[in-house]
């Protein structure tokens, strides 16, 4: 489970989680109530809660620049699945005939 409210979110996340479940501590977008979360309600929930630093809007700017620069390309599969065709993007993971990522098209290009 992703987290990226803070002390506004984080005792409610850290209760949704399943058993031996981990909470991503990503952001503080939430404002704080005033009450910390305690590392008791981790335990009680027998979860992990690990922080995750996404880093900052420049240090975001700067890595596209990188990728545009130095022409990176993503690693994907060369075959793309439609939205209708889920279950059998799933059998070709399953089958592992698949190399890297796959990639399944949500909406149509204008």
């Amino acid at each position: 489970m992703v987290d990226v409210g803070g002390n506004s979110s984080l005792a409610q996340s850290i209760k949704a989680v399943r058993t031996d479940g981990v909470v991503a501590a990503t952001g503080l977008l939430g404002s704080s109530d005033g009450r910390d979360v305690l590392l008791i309600e981790a335990l009680w929930n027998v979860c992990t809660v690990r922080g995750v630093l996404l880093g900052t809007r420049e240090q975001f700017h700067d890595m596209v620049r990188f990728i545009e620069d130095h022409d990176v390309q993503l690693a994907v599969d060369n075959v793309t699945f439609s939205l209708g065709e889920v279950k059998e993007a799933y059998r070709r993971l399953e089958k592992q005939k698949h190399f890297a990522k796959i990639v399944i098209k949500i909406a149509q290009e204008p």
